[in-house]
């Protein structure tokens, strides 16, 4: 009887483990998404590591791909565009293999046994193959983008505007020692320009250069360093620097680092050393499970002496801070301070942003700003194909505007309060879901005529 209960048991056990093997998931699904991070189902349980880039699809179509950011056994974070609901196919980690018995009690083998056996390797002759080093890395590693354009204005009254540009980015490219390749530019020809010209106007050739660096930047804790033109990297307010900046980031994703350099002229990116900063930066970012209530949580902070012709010497420090809560709230929080070597602190700028979003498809967006120096107005260049010569809170010589104010005279001081309703149609990744996340890095403000 006793027999025959444990063969039953045993065949229970078997029957178990095998609807469990066949129960293995072989994809995964986007439970929550941002305008550029995705919220993952899946984990380190299902073969999920950081850096690992998923193939997303919608039903049956591709629709893109994302790289794995932050995992933890069940969950992960995944930095590319998606909408809630893509799947991505995983392969589970395979369950740890039983372990051999180990051998106790026996001798070590006799002499002659042991003797037969190395002259049985001696003996034994190998085939030999050729040597291929691994591929070498190219220009073409990374992503990288150029584009030829031919641009033409007109208006009334005034003869048409004509200019031909050549634009190239270089994202990443391996170039050895764990050093990878940012670029970002562009050259441009205006054959005719017709009217008041502002921006430069004896130079029909130009040359803007935003980004020309090394990068060692590893997902894991260690060592960062960037060499060149810099953006650097989770330090509020910071602008383009012909410099350096090393850093380290620990087990715990926490960072701490300095950076410093000269500032390139506003105008026309060209390397200077009248305007300058160096500093240190401290930073930290968490990632919750798509259940908690603190899905998210971001802080910043950066401490700066800063050099400019505009604003004179200057310290400065900076904070940033974003979370989100639940699928309905986001918050964001970013502000300020500076000590002039001859006057007292002041407030620089402070903005806060909220975004609700009670129903899937209605979003709430307010946000408020207020900027408390003046600057000078100063000609300036966007990467967005505009010219302009006004002093704002959108990038000098640089892009990634979203809005822009144009204001002058001294102890001007002024608040903006905005609220924005979105209705989607669908359900993308997170139209008006919240806050748009804040850059990390800007390039050259205003503040940074040397500093902002």
């Amino acid at each position: 009887m006793r027999s025959t209960l444990a063969l039953a048991a045993a065949a229970a056990l078997g029957l178990l483990s095998r609807s469990s093997a066949a129960a293995q998931r072989t994809t995964g699904k986007v439970e929550y998404a941002t305008a550029g991070r995705l919220y993952l189902d899946a984990g380190a349980r299902d073969g999920l590591a950081p850096g690992a880039v998923l193939a997303l699809r919608r039903g049956e179509k591709a629709v893109g791909t994302c790289k794995v950011e932050v995992v933890s056994e069940t969950h992960a974070t995944c930095l590319g565009n998606g909408r809630t609901g893509d799947t991505f196919p995983v392969e589970a980690r395979p369950e740890p293999a039983e372990a051999a018995p180990v051998r106790t009690g026996a001798g070590p083998l006799a002499d002659n046994e042991v003797a037969r056996r190395r002259r049985s390797l001696e003996n034994t002759t190998f085939e030999k193959v050729d040597f291929h080093g691994g591929e070498r890395p190219t220009l073409f590693s990374g992503r990288t983008e150029a584009r030829i354009s031919y641009f033409t204005w007109a208006a009334t009254g005034v003869g048409p505007w004509h200019q031909e540009r050549l634009d190239a980015a270089v994202r990443g490219a391996p170039v050895g020692g764990g050093f990878s390749l940012y670029a970002d530019m562009s050259a441009r020809y205006w054959s005719e320009r017709s009217g008041p010209v502002v921006s430069r106007p004896d130079d029909n050739w130009q040359l803007y250069v935003w980004e020309a660096e090394l990068v060692r930047r590893s997902q894991q804790s260690g060592l960062q360093v960037a060499l060149g033109r810099i953006r650097p990297w989770v330090a509020p307010g910071a602008t383009i620097v012909d410099g350096a900046q090393a850093g380290w980031r620990t087990k715990g994703n926490v960072e701490f680092g300095i950076f410093g350099g000269g500032v390139p002229d506003p105008s026309t990116t060209s390397p200077t050393f009248d305007r300058s900063t160096a500093g240190g930066y401290l930073a930290f970012q968490s990632v919750g499970d798509t259940h908690a209530t603190v899905r998210y949580a971001r802080e910043e902070f950066r401490l700066a002496y800063v050099n400019s012709p505009e604003l004179g010497k200057r310290m400065e420090l900076e904070g940033l801070g974003q979370m989100s809560l639940g699928k309905m709230l986001d918050l964001g929080l970013q502000g300020r301070i500076a000590k002039p070597d001859s006057g007292s602190t002041l407030l620089d700028s402070f903005s806060a942003d909220l975004g609700f979003r009670p129903l899937e498809k209605l979003s709430v967006l307010g946000g408020f700003r207020y900027q408390g120096s003046p600057v000078p107005d100063v000609p300036m260049t966007y990467s967005g194909n505009v010219t302009a010569t006004s002093t704002s809170r959108s990038s000098l010589a640089g892009r990634g505007s979203s809005w822009a104010t144009r204001w002058s005279g001294a102890g001007s001081r002024w608040p903006l309060l905005a609220v924005l309703l979105c209705v989607s149609r669908s359900s993308p990744a997170r139209v008006g879901k919240g806050l748009p996340e804040l850059p990390t890095v800007g390039p050259i403000q205003p503040h940074m005529i040397a500093s902002r």
